[in-house]
């Protein structure tokens, strides 16, 4: 009896170990990929173009989620200019009437945002002390992305509206918490989980409980920050931030193995802004002696800037990719990068977790995903 009672034991021990051991191998065939930076660099439109990429279509509520977050930034970037135009004692003139509407609006009720108010943003949008106010937005916080919103706010405002492509990935909608995305690859057996924490100051303190079983971080600066300040406080410069969270981040001890993407975005607005505002004016990049419109050059100035921060493990694995997170066609380059990467810096384990399940006539294939 004592040793029926041993072997039964025994075997369920050995059960245990091998469904241990398969929750292992298929965990090691979903390489886990974080996805960090300060707000509004952009890291969510990165994720935003991988799911395009791939066909992931939104949720009903995620459309309506969106729209609703399209038409809020549409008025709040108004509300800021017509705000600051006061502030600088810049008058609206005739539209002074309209200009109080907006300040009025409440953000949030999608009923009034209809072709009235739609018209109203469009001809404020002209006005010329609203372009000047829009021409100092360095000195406060508004969205980058105010000049499409407004463009487009007819359409936005019509009764059958449907957010584009484009739509989506201009939109601003805060990451708060933790959202995972998990990208399948069939043909090689395995897949990608791509995990977006939020990048306002409040939302940092989640990122150390995704750290465990990461195979790399893809950090997103916003290469235009320089000429921006935070939304949390409009006296600290969003690039100072980016640089000194970027440094922590790549010297933390759990990523010193870890293959670490730098991803520069926004060189599109980096382009705009140079003309304007020299990348000296920031702090961080304060020594800078080339020329303060050869985009290539600042580009070159940042990356070696960012990569002489990196101090433990090998330099070399910090991967910097130049990009603007709008273009599909550079994220698809980008992310077929990233792939060949991982997929060459882990390939002794992807091989070993396919032979694994493969040997014991279970299905090859990648753990479903999990934070």
């Amino acid at each position: 009896m004592g040793c029926t009672s041993s072997k039964q034991k025994d075997r369920i021990t050995s059960d245990i170990d091998d469904s241990l051991a398969e929750s292992d191998a298929r965990g090691e065939l979903n390489l886990k990929i974080l996805l960090l930076g300060p707000g509004e660099s952009g890291k969510s439109t990165f994720l935003k173009q991988i799911k395009l990429i791939y066909d992931i279509k939104l949720t009903d509520v995620e459309l309506s989620t969106l729209a609703s977050s399209l038409k809020r930034n549409t008025m709040q970037c108004m509300q800021i200019l017509v705000d600051k135009a006061h502030q600088f004692d810049l008058s609206l003139g005739v539209d002074e009437e309209i200009g109080q509407a907006i300040l009025d609006y409440e953000l949030g009720d999608d009923s009034n945002f209809d072709g009235t108010i739609a018209e109203i943003v469009s001809i404020l949008w002209k006005n010329p002390a609203i372009q000047e106010t829009f021409k100092r937005r360095n000195e406060f916080w508004i969205l980058e992305a105010a000049p499409y919103y407004f463009e487009n706010v007819q359409r936005v405002a019509s009764p059958d509206f449907q957010p584009t492509e484009r739509d989506i990935v201009m939109t601003r909608v805060v990451t708060t918490g933790i959202t995972s995305t998990q990208i399948n690859i069939p043909e090689k057996q395995m897949a990608y989980t791509i995990v977006d924490v939020g990048g306002q100051r409040n939302e940092r303190r989640k990122w150390i409980h995704c750290f465990d079983r990461v195979k790399a971080v893809l950090f997103v600066i916003n290469l235009a920050d320089y000429n921006n300040v935070l939304y949390e406080d409009t006296l600290v410069n969003r690039m100072t931030e980016a640089v000194q969270l970027f440094a922590t981040t790549a010297n933390n001890t759990l990523f010193e193995n870890t293959p670490f993407f730098l991803v520069l975005n926004k060189r599109d607005l980096l382009e705009e802004v140079l003309p304007t505002r020299s990348i000296q004016t920031c702090e961080a990049f304060s020594d800078y002696t080339g020329d303060r419109n050869d985009v290539n050059g600042v580009i070159e100035f940042i990356s070696a800037k960012l990569r002489g921060m990196v101090h433990n493990g090998d330099p070399g694995r910090v991967h910097v990719l130049p990009m603007s997170a709008c273009q599909r066609s550079e994220i698809e380059t980008a992310w077929e990068l990233i792939k060949k990467t991982l997929e060459e810096s882990y390939s002794e384990k992807l091989d070993a977790s396919r032979k694994y399940l493969a040997d014991r006539g279970l299905d090859v294939g990648p753990s479903q995903s999990s934070t």
